[in-house]
């Protein structure tokens, strides 16, 4: 006996007509896998939370109540004085049981700081780009790593952590440095782009973005704001998830704002379905 559309969870209902959509549109030699990725970014502060200490399990517990398979990480300290001489990395990935690369982009009080990516997955290489300056300002760079799904299908993720000030120029000119390696890939694998861009819908910088990738929080949630800063009071969407390439074959499905008093910046988890080719 047929079940009536009307008896179906109405969220089930809309799923299920999405992923049909997406079967029909890639034609029958292009099928969902049935994995799953889900992936995370988040600005960390360098662990320092709104009560003003630096508490590095809070942030291991975000990741681990999250069930993220791949956590992007920006304003990652290691061994600096503000933090006591802490790893931190070594600390979030005991906590969590995730492996990590770092990408140092400069040294600093007696340590270092950079974006980091933890993986329960296989991170197969990783490279840091470092994003040339205009003027001065904080050196800030792209942390890529390609990451094994299930053995044959892999994706490559790139984290960065874009220029804060009001004048947007030095934004602008890392997003044209991050496109044009994006160019020089040519890479046979999905790619995404994660991380604090330090720019927000209708302004310069992510327009550039959305010019040239795909917001997968809009893919998701094409109506809802998904605020990230600040923490207590969100009121802009600045950490995001952008689908580089492979578009056709990673769907996102799930998206959401996680509330934590970890950081001035909220978690982003997207959750996406594999498809094959």
């Amino acid at each position: 006996m047929l079940m009536s559309t009307q008896s179906l969870n109405p969220r089930l209902f809309t799923e299920l007509v999405f992923l049909l959509i997406i079967f029909v549109s890639l034609g029958h030699d292009a099928v969902l896998s049935g994995e799953e990725v889900s992936i995370l970014t988040y600005n960390i502060h360098h662990g320092r939370g709104t009560d003003n200490k630096v508490d590095f399990q809070r942030i291991a517990d975000v990741i681990i109540d999250s069930n993220a398979d791949i956590a992007c990480l920006q304003e990652v300290d290691r061994n600096t004085a503000r933090i006591d001489d802490i790893d931190s990395l070594h600390m979030i990935s005991n906590l969590t049981g995730m492996t990590f690369i770092f990408g140092k982009n400069l040294s600093f009080q007696g340590g270092a700081y950079g974006n980091a990516i933890l993986s329960r997955k296989p991170i197969l290489e990783y490279s840091n780009l470092p994003l040339e300056k205009l003027g001065e300002g904080e050196q800030r760079g792209m942390l890529r790593a390609k990451i094994s799904l299930d053995g044959d299908s892999y994706i490559q993720v790139c984290n960065t952590h874009l220029d804060h000030r009001s004048d947007p120029r030095e934004r602008l000119h890392s997003i044209m440095q991050i496109k044009e390696s994006f160019g020089r890939l040519k890479a046979s694998t999905p790619v995404l782009l994660v991380g604090d861009f330090n720019t927000s819908p209708k302004r310069k910088g992510y327009e550039e973005m959305k010019r040239n990738w795909i917001d997968a929080w809009l893919k998701v949630h094409p109506l809802k704001k998904g605020y990230t800063i600040p923490s207590s009071n969100p009121s802009r969407r600045i950490d995001g998830q952008f689908i580089v390439a492979g578009a056709d074959r990673l769907i996102p499905v799930e998206a959401r704002v996680i509330k934590s008093n970890g950081s001035d910046h909220l978690p982003l988890l997207i959750k996406y379905k594999v498809v094959r080719p």
